[in-house]
């Protein structure tokens, strides 16, 4: 059995700039907002329910 967290990283050309670029986007976007789990379970719930009972499915 292997372990992957000791194995090193395998990166294609251009991943590291695409992280850099990536990392970049996330920290200028600002801080995240606290998510009210309770409404996006709710949300989700009624989504759900509103896709079973559609003719197109």
């Amino acid at each position: 059995m292997s372990d992957t967290s000791t194995r090193p990283l395998m990166l294609n050309d251009g991943d590291v700039e695409r992280f850099r670029s990536l990392w970049d986007a996330g920290i200028a976007s600002g801080c995240a907002d606290e998510a009210d789990f309770p409404a996006l379970r709710a949300e989700a719930r009624k989504r759900l329910a509103d896709e079973k009972r559609s003719p197109d499915n």
